[in-house]
Order: structure tokens, then sequence, then C-alpha cells
């Protein structure tokens, strides 16, 4: 994704998966990773800017709000 100017992430939510009982495909952590320039997506150029634990419940539709 390209956008047409800088912005800050302040929070990111995340929705387990609701088709289904299987919670353990749910992400447990996360990473995310910025940049000032286009890259491509395997370059080592990427600089992390949050990570952590994503503490979704294991109910169905279960909705997080993360603090970046």
């Amino acid at each position: 994704m390209t956008l047409s100017a800088p912005e800050v992430i302040k929070e990111m939510k995340l929705t387990s998966r609701t088709n289904d009982e299987i919670p353990q495909w749910d992400p447990a952590t996360y990473e995310l990773y910025a940049s000032t320039s286009a890259l491509a997506w395997d370059s080592a150029d990427w600089v992390k800017v949050s990570s952590g634990d994503v503490g979704l419940p294991n109910a169905r539709g279960s909705v997080v709000t993360l603090a970046i």
C-alpha cells in the first residue's frame, strides 16, 4: 500500500476469525513495519515500529484494539 502523504498510526484493530471454532489459527503476536520510501516486500530496509502480544479472546469475532 502506498499513502499519498505521511501518516501516524496510533492504533490497530484486529478481529478473530468468525467462521470456525479453531482459535489456534488467530494470531498471538504482531509486528508492524514501515518505511519512508517505496520498498519491495522482501527488502531488508523495512523498520520494525511496533510489536507485541495480540491478546485476542477465544470468542469468535472478538475485536482487540492495540495501541502502537
